[in-house]
């Protein structure tokens, strides 16, 4: 009989518990709408002091490796406005932030204006 590898079962119990906590986070909030590209959100944090954000991109989960953690979907995001009294926060700086942060919750963000819709005809 071929003994298994606990630490590598482990890692993949980890993981799978990980993704379902995702999983009910997204679930959990279901008036929350998709986070697409050129919406503007406003950040929840007390601490943001009227920080929002557009989004610019979106970057897929990427799964991780034997020394890697997996990294979450995320939103790349540039500031639209700073944050008050924080002289060193510009509009326009990029960061990213993870999809699950955009609920409308006292530590998430809450979408200010959609995306802008392109006129087919």
């Amino acid at each position: 009989m071929e003994a298994s590898d606990p630490t590598v079962a482990h890692e993949a119990d980890w993981a799978r518990a990980k993704s379902q906590m995702a999983e009910q986070r997204l679930v959990g909030a279901p008036d929350t709408p998709e986070v697409r590209i050129g919406q503007v959100w406003a950040d929840n944090d007390k601490r943001g002091y009227g920080r929002r954000v557009r989004v610019i991109a979106i970057e897929p989960a990427q799964p991780g490796g034997p020394h890697k953690n997996p990294v979450p979907a995320r939103a790349v995001v540039e500031l639209v406005d700073a944050r008050k009294n924080w002289p060193d926060t510009k509009p326009g700086r990029r960061t990213r932030i993870r999809l699950d942060r955009f609920r409308p919750t006292s530590t998430g963000y809450r979408l200010v204006s959609d995306a802008p819709t392109s006129e087919r005809g």
